[in-house]
């Protein structure tokens, strides 16, 4: 037996936990980077989930609003659609950052009985940008928290990996579409 999907468009006039969640504020605070009043939207036991990583989490509103000071520092949210179930909202987004690299990507909130966000984390593509992005995100806590050597080996590490991610990116798929257009000629005469 399968479960139904949840739907993304549930019934405007039921009162569900995620109709309770103001979003349209979620988003205007975030886009206008208004992050103490983007944090009262939550609750004391909050966790939030970063790109990049499943080995980091931010626990609490203050400790995300600390991700997201370096979040915004890096880059910029622009919010395009959003879709919801009975207590989950999913928020389209574009972030641009170095000035011309964007990226797509979603929040997922999970909103409790209150109406309050319990969790939030984020899934983007592609994946190149994401990496510069989030090496960006990295250097944007060291210069707000670091120190010394923690800034200097943060910008150590950061420039070679976003060279070989600017290098590496479009010389792999170089490859791939090479191999691709082989595998199909291969296919193609052995028919």
């Amino acid at each position: 037996m399968t479960a139904e999907p949840a739907s993304i468009a549930p019934d405007a006039a039921l009162d569900t936990p995620a109709s309770r969640f103001p979003v349209a504020d979620f988003r205007h605070f975030m886009e206008t980077r208004q992050l103490d009043k983007v944090v009262e939207l939550f609750t004391d036991d909050f966790v939030a989930r970063p790109l990049g990583t499943d080995e980091i989490e931010f626990r609490g509103p203050a400790k995300a609003k600390a991700m997201w000071n370096a979040v915004l520092e890096a880059g910029q949210f622009t919010y395009t659609e959003q879709f919801q179930s009975y207590d989950t909202i999913v928020i389209l987004f574009n972030i641009r950052f170095a000035g011309d690299i964007d990226f797509e990507a979603v929040d997922v909130l999970r909103i409790d009985e209150d109406g309050k966000c319990r969790e939030i984390y984020a899934m983007a593509r592609p994946y190149q940008p994401i990496s510069l992005f989030t090496g960006r995100v990295a250097l944007a806590f060291a210069e707000q928290v670091g120190g010394l050597l923690t800034r200097f080996l943060t910008k150590l590490l950061l420039w070679p990996h976003e060279i070989v991610q600017r290098v590496g990116e479009p010389f792999g798929v170089w490859l791939v579409r090479g191999a691709m257009d082989r595998s199909l000629k291969r296919a193609a005469a052995g028919k």
